[in-house]
């Protein structure tokens, strides 16, 4: 997929220190921007979108992986049936 490049206006001492900070544990800030980009888009994108924007990719990241729905109290129950003679 093509890429583009972001510009954003930020305080330079702000950046400096971050920058900084984030390389004490072994990240870079534009590693980090990347996240945050992938977070809005996960976040903003409906489903059906990013699934038809990201379909050339090898696999879905986990952010798009569909999280598993938990079962509704009544299916997961043994299914009995109730016989009104007994």
């Amino acid at each position: 997929m093509k890429k583009i490049n972001l510009t954003v206006s930020y305080e330079e001492e702000k950046v400096k220190a971050l920058r900084w900070y984030l390389e004490q544990k072994g990240t870079k800030l534009e590693e980090e921007l990347v996240k945050a980009v992938d977070t809005l888009f996960n976040k903003n994108v409906p489903a059906n979108v990013r699934n038809y924007i990201c379909k050339d990719e090898d696999a879905p990241s986990a952010a798009e992986a569909p999280k598993s729905k938990k079962p509704k109290p009544e299916d997961s129950q043994p299914n009995q049936e109730e016989n009104p003679d007994e």
